[in-house]
């Protein structure tokens, strides 16, 4: 968490970016963000050094009050994590960090599709064509008709058994896919740090365990969520 928090509020544009320009001069800090509310009150928020916040909060003051807009100046060293989200603004940050992938459904293939009649018909082709090159004492030992027939059984027994070992293939993808889920990140930004704890005893893959889950806080968990995603 940050080190200190320095905080100068104004009425109007102008002695807010005096003030921020101050700041960043008078001591190495950083500009984390502006804020606008009603009645024209502008306040800029810097962290750093406890000693450079300070420094920096007192020169961007002077500078605010020489043009007549300073309202109120303040430092907080050494600010507790839970404040961190008045800040940031956490959710979207989160949001642009892990990206919501959408889910695209599975295609199944249909058996329909795998057993076409145009591989039955080639079957009966190759075998006419072998029973074309057939010499002549092998057609009187055997008869013709009778070698086609046998063939032809052959070639459709072949087909009946891809055909059942197919559905087999489809059932074990749908028992494979049954697994629980993480939520979304939506999902578990709308829960409180009680339920997060909860769902995540739910999940034998959780990085954390036990008292470890009971003493980490809503943005910790929200992390591990999105370790085993």
């Amino acid at each position: 968490m940050l080190l200190a928090l320095g905080l100068i509020e104004t009425k109007g544009l102008i002695g807010a970016i005096e003030a921020a320009d101050a700041m960043v001069k008078a001591a190495n800090v950083k500009l984390v963000s502006k804020e606008k509310i009603t009645a024209a009150l502008v306040t800029i928020k810097i962290v750093g050094e406890v000693a450079a916040v300070k420094s920096a909060v007192d020169a961007g003051a002077a500078a605010a009050q020489r043009v007549g807009q300073l309202v109120s100046a303040h430092v907080i060293p050494r600010p507790d994590d839970e404040i961190e989200s008045l800040i940031y603004d956490l959710p979207v940050k989160l949001e642009r960090e892990v990206p919501v992938q959408p889910k695209t459904p599975k295609e199944k293939v249909s058996v329909k599709e795998v057993i076409e009649k145009p591989h039955v018909d080639t079957l009966f082709a190759e075998v006419e064509k072998k029973e074309k090159s057939v010499p002549k004492k092998s057609v009187e030992t055997t008869p013709v008709k009778s070698r086609i027939e046998e063939l032809k059984s052959e070639a459709l027994a072949e087909v009946e058994t891809v055909s059942d070992e197919e559905p087999q293939v489809e059932e074990a993808e749908e028992i494979v896919s049954d697994g629980k889920t993480v939520p979304t990140v939506e999902e578990l930004l709308e829960l409180n740090v009680h339920k997060l704890r909860h769902l995540a005893r739910s999940f034998e893959n959780f990085p954390i365990k036990g008292r470890q889950i009971s003493r980490a806080n809503r943005d910790e968990l929200i992390e591990h969520f999105n370790s085993i995603r």
